[in-house]
């Protein structure tokens, strides 16, 4: 028999960041709905993942779906930590400012390959969007007032941003990039650099 459960993707404070509705088998284990999870999010299951149902987390590997009492259309928090993703964030953008990149271009496919995953693991969260939004808009519109309010609707994560500039309001809606919204900047930086690029 399967069970229809919601994952629910948290942050440290409690706030939902994503759900994926999905189906099991009852008698699907733990262990397994780990690696489907790791599938979805790809939050590794042996390091970093934590499962939690009605506010206890599960720890029985072993134990399946119906004997931990998950019934249809329960919901499983996977808390996400994006406190590492954003240093490392931060890191990578250290090194293309400093353009460690350009010298060390042979660095560039394997630190890519690095960070993409971080990329596309923050890029998708409300602070993310904010903060791409207000650098883009502060660029452009350096006395621009800029305010922010939740979209309605939609499977993609976006926001909508509201530029006042020269009291005059102009309204944008912000998404993230189509494929799980990886750094397109950082794939053109590491491309144009790295050896034999045209």
């Amino acid at each position: 028999m399967d069970l229809c459960l919601v994952l629910n993707l948290e942050d440290q404070d409690g706030v939902s960041h994503r759900k994926k509705p999905s189906k099991f088998n009852k008698e699907t284990s733990i262990e397994q709905l780990s690696k489907a999870i790791y599938s979805v999010w790809n939050i590794d299951e042996k390091k970093y993942q934590e499962l939690f149902f009605n506010g206890h987390q599960i720890l029985s590997l072993n134990s399946t779906l119906q004997q931990i009492g998950v019934k249809n259309d329960d919901e499983i928090v996977v808390p996400e930590r994006t406190k590492f993703a954003h240093q490392a964030i931060a890191c990578s953008k250290a090194l293309e400012d400093s353009g460690f990149l350009i010298v060390y271009a042979s660095f560039g496919p394997q630190w890519r390959d690095t960070i993409s995953p971080m990329m596309r693991f923050v890029d998708r969260t409300q602070s993310a969007l904010k903060q791409s939004a207000t650098t883009f808009f502060s660029q452009k519109y350096p006395n621009a007032k800029i305010d922010f309010k939740s979209k309605q609707g939609g499977s993609r994560a976006g926001i909508v941003v509201i530029v006042t500039c020269n009291g005059e309001e102009t309204t944008y809606y912000m998404k993230n990039y189509h494929h799980a919204g990886s750094s397109m900047s950082l794939q053109k930086y590491i491309k144009a650099t790295s050896p034999g690029s045209s």
